[in-house]
């Protein structure tokens, strides 16, 4: 989730900071191992509803948004046997991993003066 404050007067945005940190990301794909999918998407749904709450409680000076990266291409992956990966690529539409660069860039804008219009957005 990300959080920023628009608002000239100062606006404190201290509690969703302590709670998340500035940028907090979560996925969109559930992991690959079933045992933890239904954590992991029960989770998820919460994030995403309290994204969208945070943006209803928190507007019009604050903007919430939050960054679901899928794959990425990390260490986490690096070693994956060729399967594996082929499955993985096979659920990603532009079938290929995303970057942690890619990522950052969209952190980049959702806290530029560029994505002001923007809340409740899951990129």
């Amino acid at each position: 989730m990300f959080c920023k404050t628009s608002d000239p007067r100062g606006f404190s945005t201290d509690l969703a900071n302590n709670i998340f940190g500035p940028v907090d990301f979560f996925r969109k794909e559930g992991p690959v191992d079933a045992m933890s999918y239904v954590e992991y998407v029960t989770s998820k749904a919460g994030m995403n509803a309290l994204t969208k709450a945070f943006a209803m409680r928190l507007g019009p000076y604050i903007t919430v948004n939050a960054i679901c990266p899928g794959y990425m291409k990390t260490e986490m992956v690096a070693h994956n046997d060729p399967e594996t990966e082929r499955v993985l690529l096979h659920e990603i539409a532009l079938k290929r991993f995303g970057t942690p660069e890619e990522v950052a860039r969209s952190a980049v804008f959702l806290a530029s003066d560029e994505a002001n219009f923007m809340v409740e957005t899951f990129s």
